[in-house]
């Protein structure tokens, strides 16, 4: 989502939330997301998140 899209999306009774990198980078760290069907989540690609380990380097 964009920017701009945002505030018009909270108008209309939405929750937005702002993410550096955009919904594309969240989907690509693991971030679960909603889809008609339901919830998904993605395994985290290994450039943009730590893979295999329970220390995330924060």
């Amino acid at each position: 989502m964009t920017a701009a899209t945002a505030p018009a999306l909270a108008q209309l009774g939405h929750h937005v939330t702002e993410m550096l990198g955009g919904f594309a980078y969240g989907v690509r760290e693991g971030f679960a997301y909603g889809t008609p069907r339901g919830g998904e989540r993605r395994a985290p690609a290994p450039l943009t998140a730590p893979v295999g380990s329970g220390d995330c380097g924060c």
